[in-house]
């Protein structure tokens, strides 16, 4: 098992290293992250909440860790457990080397520039070779360097084009800002995202979370004229590429009402829920929940008793069901019930057949 390309198990260890790889002192008890610690950084790292399980549960099979389950649901994720005695198991499979007396001296000897003189005050576990290279690209850069994407300028660097996003998102260099991707000349480059003009040029832009819903609007607005935009979300990497709406506003003529359907489970509701935290950074109204949508995914759901139960799967933050506002507390009951409810179930043949219905409930 390559653990360096389980998303899960990278964040964990990009967890451990902040906590404790750049210590330089010996833990005494097992590195332990609750669920929700573990949640919110495997999403920012490309997994949704039932793969993320999976792999946990694979990595428990092969030894690398332990899943403690809830107390009393066994099927839910309370905590995840590092035990101390695998510790240099982990740190061999991630290629990582403990701030070593030599890269100490090497880096209190050397002269460096003044953006990075607060290395001389830290320790940290990034090969001394790679610090020089960025105080290198920092003595020689020029005032009119063109800004280039995070990967790009990594290249240039680094001869690897992933190296200084690795050192973005997991070192304590740029966590605790003691550099910015300004210092590089570079920034960040979010997901791009699939859109396709509606038909009703002051209607709201609606997000989808999954490609089949995706194209059910867009043949529903050709036959009922509802919106000025609908938006491939595509699952959790919606977290990232909303900050690409702006892109859509600018093309259909200026901001207007954003609204989110997606899956009714605790992964599909913290994307949403996410999402709107970064239009809200953006200085955007927040994304709104789809009431029509949801309300009518609820009903069917309620009138299926035979409705699969999905196993292993966690329940909603107060925080993620507080997003959808009056429809919360059915929300959480149907997940209880069945762990998951997918949009899919709501297709084009129904909503043509209670359009109206969805309308009056509003799309807010």
């Amino acid at each position: 098992m390559n653990i360096q390309r389980i998303p899960v198990a990278k964040a964990l260890f990009r967890q451990w290293v902040k906590a404790r790889g750049n210590k330089g002192k010996k833990a005494s008890r097992d590195f332990i992250r609750s669920w929700n610690q573990i949640e919110e950084d495997s999403f920012y790292a490309g997994g949704i909440e039932s793969e993320v399980i999976r792999d946990l549960k694979d990595l428990a099979a092969e030894g690398w860790l332990k899943v403690v389950p809830e107390k009393y649901y066994s099927h839910r994720v309370a905590k995840i457990r590092l035990p101390l005695e695998m510790e240099d198991r982990w740190k061999e499979a991630f290629d990582f080397a403990e701030p070593n007396d030599s890269n100490i001296k090497q880096i209190a000897d050397h002269n460096w520039h003044s953006k990075l003189a607060f290395l001389k005050t830290i320790r940290v576990s990034i090969p001394f070779s790679n610090l020089v290279r960025m105080d290198q690209y920092l003595r020689f850069k020029r005032e009119d360097t063109i800004q280039l994407s995070i990967k790009e300028r990594s290249i240039r660097i680094f001869g690897d084009e992933k190296r200084l996003d690795e050192m973005y998102r997991g070192s304590q260099l740029f966590q605790k800002e003691y550099l910015s991707l300004d210092d590089f000349d570079c920034y960040l480059v979010a997901e791009p995202l699939a859109w396709i003009r509606g038909r009703f040029s002051d209607g709201p832009v609606v997000v989808l979370e999954n490609a089949a819903t995706f194209e059910t609007y867009h043949q529903w607005d050709k036959t009922e004229v509802r919106y000025s935009a609908i938006v491939y979300g595509g699952g959790n990497r919606f977290y990232d590429s909303a900050r690409r709406m702006r892109e859509i506003y600018q093309e259909l003529g200026g901001e207007r009402e954003t609204i989110y359907f997606g899956d009714i489970d605790a992964a599909g509701i913290r994307i949403a829920r996410m999402a709107s935290e970064v239009f809200i950074e953006m200085g955007l109204p927040p994304l709104a929940p789809d009431f029509g949508s949801y309300s009518k995914l609820i009903a069917i759901a309620l009138n299926k008793p035979d409705l699969r139960k999905w196993e292993g799967l966690n329940s909603p933050s107060e925080k993620d069901l507080s997003w959808l506002g009056e429809l919360g507390p059915q929300v959480e009951e149907l997940i209880f019930k069945y762990g998951r409810i997918a949009q899919e179930w709501l297709n084009i043949e129904q909503l043509l057949n209670a359009g109206e219905d969805i309308q009056d409930k509003g799309q807010v």
